[in-house]
This record gives C-alpha cells, sequence and structure tokens, in this order.
C-alpha cells in the first residue's frame, strides 16, 4: 500500500492541533483562574470567544480564498493559529489571552476545509477519500486526546505550557507544510479556495469529490435555504445539543474536583474516558442514522436525559 505524502501528515498535525484549541481550556479552568485571580466562569468565556473567533474568521478567509491559492492559505491559517496561540501563551494578562483565543480560533474552519481539498488533489483519484479521511483523523484524535493533554501538562508544568505546547504542534505543523507542500497546486487553486468552516462536517467522499472540481453551494443558495422550517429544526437541535453538552463540558474540571470531590490526578484520566464517549457515540450515532435517521435522533436525546433524572 503506498504511503500518503508528508504533507498530508503536516495537514493531520495542523488539524489535531487545533481541533486541541478549541476545548484543551477545560483541563487547565481552575489554574488559569487561580493564576489571573478571575472567576472560574470568566476562565469559560474564554471557550464561547473561541466560537467567536471562528464566526469571524470564515468570511475573512473566504474572501482571501478568491485571491490567493490553496497552497498559500494553508500557510496562512497555520501561520494565524500560531500567532493566536503564542499570544495566549505569553499574555500578560486575561485580555490578551481571550484576544489570542480569537485570533487563533479565525483559522480553524478554513484550515480544516482548505486542507481536506488539496489532500485530495495530493493523491491519486481512487484514494482520494482515503485522504480525507487521513485529514480528518487528526480532528478525531484531537477530540479525545486534545484536553486530557492539555489537562497533564497544566498539573505538571503549568497552565500556560498548555498553550505552549499549542504552538510547537502549530510549529512543527507550518514547518511540515512548508517543506512538503507542492508549489504547483497554488496556480489553479483559486477557484475553490472559498473552502472553509462550511464543510467541516462533511464525509470524506463529499470533500474528495469537492477536491475533484465540484462546485459548492452559492451563498445565495445558502441563505434560500433558511426559508426551510426544517433547516431551523436541525440547526436549533444542534445548537442546543452541542451547547448543553460543552457547556457543561468547559467546567468538567472544577466539577470532578469540586463538586464531585475527586482527585486532580484523575482529572486527565476522565477527560480521555469523556473523548472516548464523544467518538463511540459519534461513530455509533452515524451508523444508526443511517438506518433510520429519527429514531436515531429521539433515541439520543433520551440517552442525554436519563442520566439528568432523578
Amino acid at each position: 500500500m503506498r504511503k500518503m505524502p508528508l504533507a498530508i501528515w503536516a495537514m493531520v498535525l495542523g488539524a489535531f492541533a487545533m481541533g486541541a484549541d478549541e476545548f484543551i481550556v477545560a483541563g487547565v479552568v481552575r489554574e488559569i483562574a487561580d493564576a489571573l485571580n478571575v472567576s472560574i466562569g470568566a476562565v469559560g468565556h474564554l471557550e464561547s470567544v473561541y466560537a467567536l473567533g471562528v464566526a469571524i474568521g470564515a468570511p475573512i478567509f473566504t474572501a482571501l480564498g478568491t485571491r490567493f491559492g490553496r497552497r498559500s492559505m494553508l500557510l496562512l491559517t497555520t501561520g494565524v493559529f500560531l500567532l493566536g496561540n503564542l499570544l495566549s501563551a505569553a499574555g500578560p494578562g486575561y485580555g490578551a489571552i481571550m484576544m489570542g483565543r480569537v485570533v487563533s480560533a479565525m483559522a480553524h474552519g478554513a484550515f480544516l476545509g482548505i486542507a481536506a481539498v488539496f489532500a485530495a488533489e495530493l493523491v491519486d483519484p481512487e484514494r482520494k477519500g482515503r485522504a480525507v479521511a487521513v485529514v480528518f483523523s487528526g480532528l478525531t484524535a484531537s477530540t479525545i486526546l486534545g484536553a486530557p493533554i492539555g489537562a497533564a501538562v497544566g498539573q505538571v508544568l503549568g497552565w500556560r505550557f498548555t498553550f505552549w505546547t499549542l504552538v510547537i504542534f502549530g510549529g512543527l505543523a507550518l514547518l511540515g507544510l512548508l517543506a512538503a507542500l507542492p508549489r504547483k497546486v497554488e496556480e489553479h487553486g483559486h477557484h475553490d479556495a472559498h473552502v472553509g468552516g462550511e464543510f467541516e462536517g462533511l464525509d470524506a467522499h463529499a470533500l474528495a469529490h469537492l477536491g475533484g472540481g465540484g462546485q459548492g453551494p452559492s451563498m445565495r443558495e445558502q441563505v434560500a435555504a433558511l426559508r426551510r422550517p426544517a433547516v431551523w429544526g436541525a440547526l436549533l437541535t444542534t445548537m442546543l445539543g452541542y451547547g448543553g453538552v460543552f457547556t457543561s463540558y468547559v467546567y468538567i474540571s472544577p466539577q470532578l474536583t469540586e463538586v464531585t470531590g475527586f482527585d486532580p490526578a484523575w482529572v486527565t484520566p476522565l477527560l480521555l474516558l469523556f473523548g472516548v464517549g464523544l467518538f463511540a457515540g459519534n461513530t455509533l450515532g452515524g451508523r444508526l442514522a443511517d438506518r433510520k435517521v429519527m429514531p436515531a435522533v429521539l433515541g439520543t436525546l433520551g440517552a442525554l436525559e436519563s442520566p439528568c433524572s432523578p
């Protein structure tokens, strides 16, 4: 079996770093609060502004993508991510760290979308789906390992080293991309460099098809879809579902140690267990949805509700 190009593995590392950045604060909430003399709730806002940064970055990088090729955009987004985490790691106070979170988040969706399309171009047609899946494996791994790594590093070396770890990952990814990304793709990368956060949820085959020259929906078509009640239902379900899960997840570390009485040493393995549960639920949910969508949705909601019942 032929190996994947080195550039794809650099993309995997970048995807892992950006995925880990999203929720890495969850493992060091108490440490940051004590060091900066702010409330735990204020530290939770460092997660909220990450989502804000993703929303801000999407239209900006979409506009830039119409003028620059995919190689340049991939390097730019990785550089922005690196800059944001440098600010978070070395920032003198809460405001600087919050700004760093926004900056690093701006690159998140654009990097993943561009990397998926670029990866599909670096391999033979019959391997496109596999290449895209490999890139997104970095994001999957970050779901399981991101917060536990952050908690472990924070407990041993201090919470700032949690962000320095992301700087190291981002720096290695940038060096790998600089060394391995072919320049020949640059000259014809303009027409679909708009791929950004909008493709983060697509499967490997859909993204690989886009990499082969397919066109995504236009802005007018996307806006028109909002006229359908079913679309709003899906959006609200997703928003409330993810909002509920990750609102509690942000504060899981102090909940474990200060409410349920776990020793701090247990935070890392319990975060790892949570990540494994996310991965297993995502995999199982996808398979169940392929069979019967509504029973899968209702069953999932019931499973979420049952632990909350007295």
